[in-house]
């Protein structure tokens, strides 16, 4: 039975799932995509919509176990594996709706009808979509595509290299922005990172680290740890405050030289700006 249209379909950054398919193909797809694989690089609020996407499409199964589809889609022509995925999956959305002259308020209606989405989660689901049909070369209306232009990875065919799908897709971000957390590593350093959505959905943002903490100083630690509690708030909806750096615990007198204040710089007036 295709319960297509009793789940809910993928509301995260369509930039978040390339990369992970991109991960998956450079460092290889391991027999469970569960949190011990995973939990490295996303957070757990995201890393479980990540997933959730993997199931609607049907790319790991109940028990979060890759299926023959994720492995045609990782290793395969990507544009023609997602477009069949994606005419197969929002079939009950799109049924009946000409892309190539539907307007975003057609499509809208269409997921409200089929899924009950409404606000926010509706525009990301909307968006999501839009990409992925522009990743898959899937005919759309200028209707669709003017209401969504935030851009998407470059569509890759059958690992040789990447081009542009049209002048709303760009190029896919630097190799090194898809290298598994191994890279970059040094002996002792330790690499975590942890990424999440911003409310806007508009993109994402991804903190990264390689910190020994048992060699950093006290300011260096507490300065990471101020950005991963900001990180942390931010993805739970809790209000942030921008805090300067100099309002971080001063560290204690032994871990500075002699000379260090008379060494610092006041940053310009314009590096604070809220604009």
């Amino acid at each position: 039975m295709d319960d297509s249209a009793t789940e809910s379909p993928p509301y995260i950054s369509f930039r978040t799932f390339i990369n992970f398919l991109e991960r998956l193909e450079s460092g290889g797809i391991p027999q469970r995509i569960d949190r011990s694989y995973w939990g490295g690089f996303l957070s757990g609020g995201y890393g479980s919509q990540v997933i959730a996407t993997l199931r609607y499409f049907r790319l790991i199964d109940e028990h979060d176990e890759p299926t023959p589809l994720l492995e045609q889609l990782v290793q395969g022509d990507r544009n023609v594996e997602l477009a069949n995925i994606l005419l197969t999956r929002y079939e009950p959305v799109i049924h009946g709706i000409d892309l190539s002259r539907a307007t975003a308020g057609q499509l809208d209606q269409a997921f409200r009808q089929k899924h009950q989405l409404s606000g926010d989660t509706l525009r990301k689901a909307r968006v999501f979509f839009v990409h992925a049909a522009q990743f898959a070369h899937i005919d759309l209306s200028s209707h669709l595509t003017s209401k969504t232009r935030t851009t998407v990875a470059g569509a890759k065919r059958n690992g040789k290299g990447v081009r542009r799908a049209d002048s709303n897709i760009l190029e896919p971000p630097p190799e090194s922005a898809l290298e598994p957390d191994t890279a970059g590593r040094s002996a002792g350093q330790p690499k975590d990172s942890e990424t999440i959505e911003l409310q806007s959905g508009g993109g994402e943002v991804t903190l990264s680290f390689s910190l020994n903490w048992f060699t950093a100083k006290k300011r260096e630690r507490d300065f990471v740890l101020d950005l991963i509690d900001r990180l942390r708030g931010y993805a739970q909806g809790k209000p942030q405050t921008l805090n300067r750096v100099d309002n971080l615990p001063e560290p204690s007198s032994h871990d500075l030289p002699d000379d260090y204040y008379d060494q610092m710089e006041p940053p310009d007036a314009e590096d604070w700006s809220t604009e």
